[in-house]
């Protein structure tokens, strides 16, 4: 098994049927027991809700064999060959109604999960767990589950620290995550120009955020520029369906002020935080596979949040003069940056208007009348 280093013993007892790189197939030379070995596709924790899951995928491929009514009976976590192993036992009967069990292992490689299951006759389960015992003590793995790491960077000169649940990919996660990635940001995805991170789910596909630099270099973005800069930013990400997004709402990001946007609701939500650095935006983008857009706003806002620059004056954005002037005239009309020149220049006419008059008055004053 390639992916992960791993190689399986086969006793001379049993005879291998099919195999790859990712899975392996074996029956006992007397035909009593059927042993499978194959890899789900994320390295997850292995907890209470992860044993449910992989309790509910058993059952399911179970039942694509032809079992019925399969039903898990036991269920424990130790450490078995120096690695915390899974083990389960589900009950079910046979298309002919005779009764069988099955019962499996699983335990963590570098990206995956591997799995190990032997099932035959319930009158074969002595024989069957010891095997299965077997094959998961003298499996042999290079490639030992990694540290899930949660503080992510980007070469572009920012580092977010992930919410609760979420890590950096891990091994071939990377490649299996490219097809969320590429279809939300394109080629940049696969760089160190971005970030990536996931909540990986015991089955099935996990949550997808990801952290890009975007090329924009505006006015100030605050709680005063909020509708303007959202008009802008949101036609410079969305174009054409900028119409039917709903406005930015204003987050923090790190040190700074931002703008998170709702692009996609229901099946698969989308959310997207930007805020302006030295080099442009800093754009974060999360896809929600399993959760929906009220627990993505959680998780998105969270990262927002864990931004960091590390730019000259912590990323202190570029702002032209000409957009900063702008920004005050039209959006800070009674800043003391406005009105002070405002109040000075009044000052002044109203001096000249004095001197004006006095020297009028004065000339006036001179006049004798004859």
């Amino acid at each position: 098994m390639d992916d992960v280093g791993g190689t399986v013993e086969i006793p001379d007892t049993w005879a291998p049927k099919s195999w790859t790189n990712w899975d392996f197939e074996a029956d006992s030379k007397d035909n009593t027991l059927k042993m499978r070995l194959w890899m789900s596709d994320y390295q997850v924790a292995l907890d209470e809700a992860a044993g449910t899951a992989f309790s509910v995928d058993y059952g399911r491929r179970l039942t694509k064999l032809g079992a019925k009514d399969p039903r898990e009976t036991s269920s424990r976590i130790d450490t078995t060959a120096g690695r915390r192993t899974l083990w389960t036992t589900t009950e079910f009967q046979f298309g002919s109604g005779k009764p069988g069990v099955a019962q499996a292992a699983v335990f963590a490689g570098r990206g995956h999960m591997i799995h190990i299951r032997v099932l035959g006759n319930i009158r074969n389960q002595s024989r069957g767990k010891a095997a299965l015992q077997t094959f998961v003590e003298t499996f042999k793995l290079k490639l030992v589950p990694s540290t899930e790491e949660t503080e992510v960077s980007s070469k572009d000169g920012f580092s977010t620290t992930l919410p609760e649940g979420w890590r950096a990919p891990i091994g071939g996660e990377v490649e299996r995550v490219r097809s969320v990635t590429d279809q939300v940001m394109g080629a940049e995805s696969g760089t160190a120009k971005c970030w990536v991170g996931i909540r990986p789910v015991a089955i099935g596909s996990p949550d997808v955020m990801l952290g890009c630099m975007r090329p924009w270099f505006g006015g100030p973005v605050d709680e005063h520029s909020l509708a303007s800069v959202d008009e802008e930013i949101g036609t410079l990400l969305f174009r054409e369906a900028r119409a039917k997004i709903p406005a930015a709402e204003g987050v923090p990001v790190g040190d700074r002020f931002g703008l998170m946007y709702r692009p996609r609701e229901g099946d698969n939500p989308i959310r997207m935080v930007v805020a302006p650095y030295e080099k442009g935006l800093v754009t974060l983008t999360a896809v929600g596979e399993g959760l929906d857009g009220e627990a993505l706003d959680v998780s998105i806002r969270s990262a927002a949040k864990g931004t960091t620059f590390s730019g000259p004056n912590g990323g202190k954005p570029i702002i032209r003069a000409d957009r900063l002037v702008g920004y005050y005239l039209v959006h800070r009309t009674t800043s003391p940056i406005v009105l002070g020149p405002i109040l000075g220049l009044i000052g002044l006419i109203g001096f000249f208007a004095t001197r004006r008059r006095r020297v009028t008055d004065d000339d006036w004053n001179d006049v004798t009348e004859t």
